[in-house]
């Protein structure tokens, strides 16, 4: 499974909004379609766990990240909490 481009698309924006002329200036001798090409490809262990993309957005780092800093920032997101059956009620006897 791998990231829609539309999500690759998205976190480009939110990433430029953040960083601005840094984010840009990083890309400006290569295709943007490579670039996003090469982060999808990165990012697709995440592919059923956007809350872990989601997770980076809201803690980025002062520097703007390159892909693989990027993923790196995503495997820290806490893991989401498993639901818990309720404790069995205790025997009478």
């Amino acid at each position: 499974m791998s990231i829609p481009m539309k999500a690759i698309d998205r976190l480009f924006e939110r990433l430029a909004a953040t960083y601005g002329a840094q984010w840009t200036r990083q890309w400006q001798d290569v295709p943007m379609a490579d670039v996003k090409t090469a982060w999808a490809h990165e990012l697709a262990p995440f592919a059923g766990s956007l809350d872990r993309i989601a997770w980076a957005l809201e803690n980025l780092p002062p520097k703007c990240p390159n892909a693989i800093e990027f993923k790196a920032l995503c495997r820290q997101a806490p893991a989401p909490e498993a639901p818990r059956l309720p404790e069995p009620k205790a025997d009478p006897e």
